[in-house]
């Protein structure tokens, strides 16, 4: 059973309709006690970083229990992912700490002067390409260096280069877009907007086993 925490904010339906098309069963989490039935755990992520953990606070007892102790898979999705680190830049609140690293705005200064870019800088929107480091189970089926959608103006610097486990570029500035840390997972894009390559990925994540 694929578990969607439901904190109030975050593209739910759109997941939902994901693993429908994948014929996976799937629940909505409104309790932390519902997490015990849960195979695999998904935190999407559409909010801010203070929000989001104010939001969070009543799972993370239970997310503890279900994630750390029990191994059972999870996957953070943007923000999601995000609050996997210590702090944040954008919030005076605390992480969930999973993942060693802080959460940081994308640099804007990383564009040469004589290219003339024209249009915003932040947010980082849009299909981008994604660079694993390695054969990645998350990845499997997927083309060499996939798209997928993004929304976001802030990233997860690992401070444990081993937990990067693939990157992205915008602004002539790379970044992590996966990373990953035993069974806890966190992609900094949308697969539940990225079409095929989301599905693919999101079907990879429900066959991990620990």
């Amino acid at each position: 059973m694929i578990g969607l925490i439901n904190y109030g904010s975050g593209n739910l339906s759109a997941f939902v309709n994901v693993f429908t098309t994948l014929d996976k069963k799937i629940v909505i989490i409104n309790n932390p006690e519902e997490l015990k039935i849960c195979s695999h755990i998904i935190m999407p992520g559409v909010s801010a970083w203070n929000t989001t953990m104010k939001s969070v606070e009543k799972f993370r007892d239970a997310l503890f229990s279900c994630v750390i102790n029990k191994k059972i898979p999870f996957l953070g999705v943007c923000v999601g992912m995000q609050i996997l680190a210590s702090t944040s830049e954008e919030g005076l609140s605390g992480g969930l700490n999973w993942v060693c690293g802080n959460v940081k705005r994308l640099p804007t200064n990383q564009i040469p002067d004589n290219l003339n870019f024209v249009g915003p800088k932040l947010p980082h929107m849009g299909w981008n390409t994604v660079t694993p480091n390695g054969k990645i189970d998350l990845m499997n089926g997927l083309p060499e260096k996939p798209e997928f959608y993004f929304l976001h103006s802030y990233y997860l610097d690992s401070a444990n280069h081993d937990n990067v486990i693939a990157t992205a570029e915008h602004n002539f500035f790379r970044f992590p877009v996966i990373v990953q840390n035993e069974n806890i997972y966190g992609v900094q894009f949308h697969p539940e907007k990225s079409h095929i390559n989301g599905k693919i990925l999101l079907d990879n994540f429900t066959n991990l086993r620990y």
